[in-house]
């Protein structure tokens, strides 16, 4: 007897052991984690903001570096709750700067997209990356933020491989610029460049006289430009002073150019303004107009005293003949 009631106590014990060992749920119904009225397949008991991080982990240390659990505190202000689905570094769901607001941050390696499209406030996106809406970018260095374009097939010496669009200030002064590089990653420096008072320069980074919009180290070809001038109209007024040729023959022996013509030596310094030389140079071919004008007015005047002197002539050769 003795003997049977030890085997059935062991037999017990043995249950009890196993159903420690193996936790055996119904196959139907919720089970609930500190709580006897589950709500959901699995329920955790009600937490209040003081309590510790809860949830699902796989790490006994401190801090929690794997699991699915909820940081302690309140979804509001000021502690901001968090909810994070973390491995090391992981994702975190955190509320922000509001409990309205929520925010995916993903933390270590970044996160990878092996195939297919990402859309942002977009359901159906055509490309890898496709947003419907304002993309922002801030890094706080003489750089900035930047815009890398990488072309593989630019493979050639100077083919522009790699173009990287900058936020520059400091030494690079304050502009946006568009820097090309070699496959090498060698720098074959800044291309373009919009100074932040809205300055174009082209083939430099910077210039001496900001009077300039557009400002290009080197040559320039078009088929047309249109330059907004005023004319010089004014030097067929009556009261313009027009020089004499005695004078202007004097002042070009002196100066080797003409009046209110910048000098070859003023040119090459300090360039040349295309509207200015324009009315310069249209002011000089109605000057010289009007040189003409006064000159076949003395031509015709000239012909009519030759036209008479001739009649003169003539009817004096009359009047030896009759003699």
């Amino acid at each position: 007897m003795k003997k049977i009631l030890a085997l059935v106590f062991l037999s017990a014990c043995f249950g009890i052991v196993s159903a420690q060992n193996n936790n055996v749920f119904p196959a139907t119904g919720n089970v609930g984690i500190g709580t006897t009225n589950p709500a959901a397949k699995i329920s955790f008991n009600e937490v209040s903001e003081s309590d510790m991080p809860s949830g699902l982990t796989w790490f006994s240390g401190a801090p929690l570096s794997y699991g699915i659990y909820r940081t302690a505190g309140a979804w509001l202000a000021p502690a901001y709750q968090q909810m994070k689905l973390q491995w090391d570094t992981g994702i975190i769901l955190d509320p922000g700067a509001g409990s309205q607001k929520s925010y995916v941050d993903i933390m270590g390696g970044g996160l990878r997209v092996s195939s297919g499209y990402v859309g942002i406030g977009i359901t159906s996106p055509n490309q890898r990356l496709s947003v419907a809406g304002n993309i922002f970018a801030s890094v706080g260095s003489n750089e900035g933020p930047s815009l890398i374009l990488e072309n593989p097939s630019k493979n050639a010496n100077a083919a522009g491989y790699r173009w990287i669009l900058y936020n520059m200030t400091g030494s690079y002064g304050n502009s946006l610029q568009f820097w090309n590089y070699n496959q090498d990653n060698s720098v074959m420096g800044p291309k373009f460049t919009i100074s932040d008072n809205g300055n174009v320069l082209i083939g430099k980074t910077s210039q001496t006289n900001t009077a300039y919009m557009l400002d290009v180290n080197g040559k320039a070809r078009a088929n047309e430009i249109v330059v907004n001038t005023t004319g010089a109209d004014f030097v067929f007024e009556n009261d313009y002073k027009l020089r004499s040729l005695k004078d202007v023959e004097a002042f070009v022996k002196q100066n080797k150019h003409l009046p209110e013509v910048p000098s070859a030596k003023a040119m090459q310094e300090n360039g040349l303004g295309v509207s200015e030389m324009q009315t310069k140079l249209l002011q000089k071919v109605e000057e010289l107009t009007l040189y003409l004008i006064e000159q076949n007015k003395r031509i015709a005047g000239y012909e009519s005293n030759q036209q008479k002197q001739q009649n003169e002539i003539e009817k004096l050769k009359k009047l030896l003949y009759k003699k």
